[in-house]
C-alpha cells in the first residue's frame, strides 16, 4: 500500500514541488468526478483506476470500501 500511496502522491503533485496544493487536489478529484455532481460514485472511482492502473482494479474496491464517507 505505501508503493501505491507514494505513486499516486507523485502522480497528484503536478508541479513535482513534494506538496499537494488545494488546487492539484481539486484538479485530482475533477479526474474522478466524471459527471461534475461534487461527489465521487463506486463506478467513477473504480472506472478511472481501470482506465489508468488496471491492475489495480481489486484493490480500487477495497479503498473505495474504506474510505466512502456517505455510505
Amino acid at each position: 500500500y505505501n508503493v501505491t500511496a507514494s505513486l499516486l502522491f507523485h502522480i497528484s503533485d503536478a508541479n513535482k514541488d513534494g506538496i499537494l496544493t488545494l488546487a492539484e487536489i481539486d484538479n485530482n478529484f475533477r479526474g474522478y468526478d466524471v459527471n461534475n455532481d461534487g461527489s465521487i460514485s463506486r463506478y467513477e472511482y473504480t472506472s478511472y483506476v481501470d482506465q489508468h492502473s488496471p491492475q489495480l482494479h481489486a484493490f480500487s474496491h477495497g479503498l473505495y470500501d474504506i474510505y466512502d464517507v456517505d455510505n
